[in-house]
């Protein structure tokens, strides 16, 4: 009985490993394309301290994950599309930012920079730099506070 204990934990150890090796450091060449380009546009002059692709077993799915010298990470999904920004405590790039948020934004918030985004099949959200996270739609359009 004992044994087949032992022989049972040992199997779900290497079970978990197994699971838990999903990611790999990566180059700068080995990211998709459009995040290569994505990041010359807006953070040309940032170095990429490192990146790695991830596999998410449990949903199929790749992604990459890229931080830059000054505190900035970057999530792509598999085709090189960002998928979720943080700039900490500095401003997003502009360009980023939808034009109707934005204009959102400098409307409602005007003396506040935006230093997170993040976007998924419904909409984006925004994190302030004063904390407040705001929850857009897919066109732009606030629907609420996500405190």
């Amino acid at each position: 009985m004992r044994k087949n204990l032992i022989l049972i934990v040992a199997l779900l150890t290497c079970f978990v490993a197994s699971w838990a090796d999903n990611e790999r450091k990566i180059s700068f060449k080995e990211l998709p394309g459009e995040a290569k380009v994505f990041l010359k546009e807006n953070f040309g002059g940032e170095k990429i301290l490192w990146a790695h692709e991830e596999y998410e077993y449990t949903h199929d799915k790749k992604h990459y994950e890229v931080h830059l010298s000054d505190g900035t990470e970057i999530e792509f999904d598999k085709m090189g599309v960002w998928k979720e920004i943080d700039c900490k405590f500095k401003p997003l790039p502009k360009n980023i930012i939808p034009k109707k948020i934005q204009k959102f934004l400098s409307e409602t918030y005007p003396d506040t920079k935006s230093v997170k985004i993040e976007r998924d099949l419904y909409g984006y959200e925004v994190k302030l730099s004063n904390g407040r996270e705001l929850v857009f739609d897919d066109n732009g359009d606030f629907i609420r506070f996500d405190e």
